[in-house]
């Protein structure tokens, strides 16, 4: 066929000339086709295609510096090479398939006029910066992708996949290049995006015409994908909707695209929620909430996953949700339904990992992510989970707190009848959120400070402190002892120390003087005692992360810090609501709290999807700049239309009260104690 032989003059010549022929019957008629089809196209001089694997990458020039012609050069010798690559795989599939639809041939001969057209605007404009086609590195990775692939893969790979990526990074950078001044490369962009939406929609038709009519468009997507190629290769910088609607995808495959995550290259790290970590490495066995914890809010790990990465969750979130994420700022991630139990990572046996990263280790986590390589248990590691370990560590430093307040360890009911007294606090060693902790007077509590003392063999006595505010510091240790610290974050409680959610953004904006000044002044007291906790925690083979809250409380002179509180050698809320906080506009406010379904029966409401529309209507999210950072509204940080017990969502304002008042409950604190954790 005259196209076949056109095709074979783009596919193996080696001049630019050849690249750019123009598909007449003049310039077809003069070619013959040989049988062999080559390993890799031909390429004019300081083109041709690197050795699998010995590809050099070169950086892409930063936003700001496009205005620059030889930034802008380089950015666009990126585009031209795709372009390129994307006109020789269309070649070659003309060459490959001769008995294809005519009218699918004709599509390809089209959009190939079309990339030759962009090839050459690139050129252009490249070479009006001084860069020549050639000077930077040449990538292979669309020939390694597609070049054996059949028609219905090239469709999903190049059309569905690779140029609707061109979607967003025409979109993108046609307003980069409008932002510096360059209004021509601009241009070229726009016309770059109007010709991929005809692209994309060309490979559409003859992908729904081929593919399996029994497998949803997405699901046959997914399918039809060589490896390596996933979904996540579809998508570039910032997700756009309008073109792909234009292009004929329904919504729901938008949907599930613009919410999936999956690695581009990177080995994944696995992440996973265990909710119980303190109870397993006491001896206790799995407890039925904190299933239903898993299954509600395992989620949230999504936050502190990077977008190579993945995250195991007992359910799954929905599309929308992840969509309604990624539309907030949140890099998608891939989650994998998993768990709980032995069967946790069944879904990832023999796909390879760059690791693991459960929310904290225990027994049962170890014994659960054997499967997946993970280490064994150490049993040196449970005195880290044990309160009475870091009062005792707190206690070396007494420069770092008053004596008075560290805390005394027990290890009969005689000490402790011996010492405390009804302005005192008794703590099980291992415990969370404010649970494994009684008043001492209250009703009851000798009988439970013997069960304690008989199953964990001590017991903490601390004087009650009126709190004032709770903070929280994340921090790293190294395998060296050595920490690595984040700032501190402060949390919220109910009147009995349990765990309700966070105050992000300005975190101090309703604190008296005496509070900012204490902590401006003091706030350090945190990070050094991180760094003596570190060398200690590293000694018993513990690397990783870890969280101690802190506590500001009243005296009879003012305020004062307690800066350990409790050590937490693991993943916490904290951390979680750190990598939140970090998408909230610094001059504003955010109340990141845990909802229960009781909370909004008591509030008049039918369940938590009434309620969550509820709040959506009345505080719109509101988010802007680059990076995209909310200064106003709700967002669900997991998914209502989910949940059992408990959802998680961040309301942003002006001041905590607002925040509150926005929430149209009781406020944190209302939730009931199943549905606590930290």
């Amino acid at each position: 066929m005259p196209d076949t032989a056109w095709a074979w003059r783009v596919l193996t010549g080696t001049t630019l000339a050849d690249k750019l022929a123009p598909p007449d019957a003049a310039a077809a008629a003069a070619w013959d086709v040989p049988a062999r089809i080559p390993d890799v196209p031909g390429r004019p001089a300081g083109l041709a295609l690197p050795p699998p694997g010995q590809a050099v990458r070169s950086p892409f020039p930063a936003e700001h510096t496009l205005h620059e012609p030889e930034s802008r050069g380089r950015a666009l010798h990126f585009f031209a090479n795709h372009e390129l690559l994307a006109l020789e795989l269309i070649a070659l599939a003309l060459v490959r398939f001769p008995e294809a639809p005519p009218a699918f041939r004709r599509g390809l001969v089209g959009i190939a006029a079309d990339e030759q057209r962009h090839l050459s605007s690139y050129l252009a404009r490249m070479e009006s910066g001084g860069v020549r086609f050639g000077d930077l590195p040449i990538n292979r990775y669309f020939w390694d992708a597609l070049a054996g692939a059949s028609p219905l893969q090239l469709v999903a790979g190049l059309s569905l996949t690779f140029e609707q990526a061109n979607l967003d990074f025409a979109a993108h950078y046609a307003a980069a290049f409008r932002r510096v001044g360059d209004d021509q490369t601009a241009r070229v962009l726009d016309e770059v995006l109007a010709d991929e939406i005809k692209h994309v929609a060309h490979g559409l038709v003859w992908f729904d015409q081929w593919r399996d009519p029994a497998l949803s468009r997405w699901d046959a997507w997914v399918g039809a994908l060589p490896p390596p190629l996933t979904p996540a290769r579809g998508k570039g910088i910032r997700f756009h909707r309008a073109p792909r609607e234009a292009a004929g995808i329904d919504a729901d495959t938008i949907t599930r695209l613009e919410a999936f995550g999956a690695s581009k290259g990177r080995l994944p790290r696995v992440f996973s929620f265990h909710p119980e970590v303190e109870s397993e490495v006491a001896g206790l066995p799995p407890s039925k909430s904190g299933v239903r914890i898993a299954r509600d809010l395992a989620g949230l790990l999504v936050f502190l996953a990077g977008k190579d990465d993945v995250v195991l969750a007992p359910r799954l979130p929905s599309p929308a949700h992840l969509a309604e994420l990624a539309r907030a700022g949140f890099a998608p991630t891939e989650v994998v339904e998993g768990g709980p139990g032995a069967d946790l990572g069944r879904a990832l046996v023999g796909r390879p990992l760059g690791g693991l990263a459960p929310w904290g280790w225990s027994p049962i986590v170890a014994q659960s992510l054997a499967p997946l390589g993970g280490p064994a248990w150490n049993p040196t590691w449970r005195a880290l989970y044990e309160k009475s370990w870091s009062v005792a560590r707190l206690a070396e430093r007494p420069d770092l707190c008053d004596p008075a307040v560290v805390g005394v360890v027990c290890r009969s009911l005689t000490e402790v009848e011996r010492l405390a007294t009804p302005a005192h606090v008794v703590k099980a060693p291992l415990g969370t959120a404010g649970r494994g902790m009684r008043r001492w007077g209250d009703p009851g509590v000798a009988g439970w400070t013997e069960e304690v003392l008989a199953a964990q063999g001590a017991i903490v006595v601390e004087p009650w402190l009126e709190r004032v505010i709770d903070l929280s510091l994340q921090f790293e240790v190294a395998a060296d002892g050595r920490v690595t610290t984040d700032v501190w974050g402060r949390f919220l409680t109910d009147g009995r120390g349990h765990y309700r959610g966070a105050v992000l953004g300005d975190v101090l904006r309703d604190q008296p003087a005496p509070v900012r000044r204490l902590l401006a002044e003091q706030g350090d007291r945190l990070f050094q005692v991180a760094r003596h906790l570190g060398p200690a925690m590293a000694a018993r083979g513990f690397t990783g992360p870890a969280g101690i809250d802190a506590l500001v409380y009243a005296t009879p002179d003012g305020v004062a810090l307690k800066p350990l509180v409790e050590l937490n050698p693991r993943v916490t809320m904290g951390r979680v609501a750190r990598a939140i906080g970090r998408r909230v506009r610094r001059d504003r406010v955010g109340l990141w709290t845990q909802v229960s379904r009781a909370d909004v029966r008591r509030a008049g409401f039918d369940g938590i999807p009434a309620w969550a529309q509820r709040l959506r209507e009345h505080a719109p999210l509101a988010i802007a700049g680059d990076p995209p950072l909310i200064s106003d509204g709700a967002l669900f940080t997991t998914d209502p239309a989910r949940a059992e017990r408990i959802v998680t969502v961040l309301i942003v304002g002006a001041s905590l009260a607002e925040c509150r008042e926005r929430l149209g409950l009781d406020g944190p604190g209302t939730a009931r104690p199943e549905a606590e954790v930290d």
